[in-house]
């Protein structure tokens, strides 16, 4: 049986819950530079700050009890290419991580982008360090480089701020 989406999904999961070189420290140590408070992400299956799924970040807000910052990873794309020929898959896929932000203050927040930047950068770095590649390489999944962020606009979430980083990452999948 060929698992497209979850094979690979499983293996973003592992390098963003590792305790050396995944989400929590690196961010960690940006959050530092910045001189800025940081926050983790608990990459358990039974998480309330981690959600598998395209799901909408206001839904989740609206209806689960979450920390005030969580993250959301979810399939957007498979594409069989036939790269090689005879293989059950080989070609693209598509991930978000959609990271979401809450500013506790009934003002708008005046330097929203730090926490947001630093976040931008613990990605960045996570999927694009070359140590990192060992989590995809042995496995038949290449991280192609193709990674990019859009923001969200800072807006009202219940009783605070906050804002969504949508993140999109490629892989490249051979699979037997």
């Amino acid at each position: 049986m060929a698992n497209v989406s979850k094979f690979a999904r499983d293996k973003v999961v592992a390098l963003m819950a590792d305790d050396t070189v995944g989400f929590n420290p690196r961010l960690s140590t940006v959050v530092d530079s910045y001189g800025i408070k940081g926050f983790t992400i608990d990459f358990g299956a039974k998480s309330k700050s981690f959600f598998q799924g395209y799901l909408n970040p206001a839904d989740i807000v609206q209806t689960t009890t979450t920390p005030p910052n969580f993250m959301i990873l979810y399939g957007m794309k498979s594409e069989n290419q036939n790269l090689e020929k005879f293989l059950t898959f080989a070609g693209a896929i598509r991930f978000g991580i959609d990271t979401c932000i809450s500013f506790p203050s009934a003002q708008a927040p005046g330097a929203a982008d730090d926490i947001i930047d630093a976040v931008e950068s613990t990605l960045y770095t996570v999927f694009n360090s070359s140590a990192n590649q060992s989590f995809f390489s042995p496995y038949g999944i290449i991280y192609n480089g193709a990674i990019s962020m859009r923001r969200n606009p800072v807006g009202m979430v219940k009783q605070n701020w906050g804002q969504v980083l949508h993140t999109e990452v490629d892989f490249d999948l051979l699979l037997p």
